[in-house]
């Protein structure tokens, strides 16, 4: 199956700052969550604007803060995702999944030529093969100058396969992955590794600020 899929021609676009800001914010306060559990770090002094905190009487209220900042950030990167992000993730898929689909009716068109040589298809856009319920004409020029024309149709099998294919061959081979998608999975990520098991779980954070 040809797929097609022009990267250097049709790309995302750039982010918008605030967009890139918050994604960059998401990542660093989960990848920070994940590795205070790793590294098992315990916080009992603390240094912030020139002020020394020499010693902590509740430190799990400064891990109750980041996991307030987590939060915040995560919030602010869905509202920016769903403003800006997800409209061109859409596009994105929909435009090559639809390019996809037409090189798959040229190829087929092509390789099923009888007695003649293959001239061109028609309906030969997404929109006017889902309105014919996929079906399509297919024009064969003969050896002796006349033309036939034929009635095929695109299966639902063939567009199931040359869609899965296409969005596995968009989300493994571009940057929309790791542009849009990674920054949500690792802040699940780290609320699920994080969560509990450690001081600066979430869980702990809130049952020694408030019950402790």
């Amino acid at each position: 199956m040809d797929l097609y899929m022009e990267s250097n021609n049709f790309t995302l676009g750039d982010m918008s700052e605030g967009l890139i800001r918050q994604r960059r914010n998401l990542i660093s306060v989960s990848c920070i969550l994940i590795f205070l559990k790793f590294a098992g770090v315990e916080i009992s002094k603390l240094s912030f604007l020139g002020l020394d905190f020499s010693e902590l009487e509740k430190p799990s209220a400064f891990y109750l803060l980041i996991w307030l900042v987590y939060f915040y950030f995560v919030l602010r990167y869905y509202q920016y995702f769903w403003q800006e992000g997800k409209p061109k993730l859409i596009s994105y898929y929909n435009q090559n999944i639809a390019q996809a689909l037409i090189n798959k009716v040229w190829t087929n068109a092509k390789n099923e030529e009888v007695d003649g040589r293959f001239r061109s298809y028609e309906p030969n856009t997404v929109e006017e093969l889902k309105d014919n319920d996929w079906k399509y004409k297919a024009e064969y020029r003969k050896e002796d100058g006349t033309f036939i024309i034929l009635d095929k149709t695109l299966f639902k099998r063939e567009r199931v396969k040359c869609r899965a294919l296409m969005m596995i061959n968009l989300t493994c081979n571009t940057s929309i992955f790791t542009d849009y998608i990674l920054p949500f999975l690792l802040a699940i990520a780290a609320l699920s590794y994080c969560y509990a098991g450690s001081a600066s779980s979430l869980y702990w954070a809130v049952k020694d600020s408030f019950l402790g």
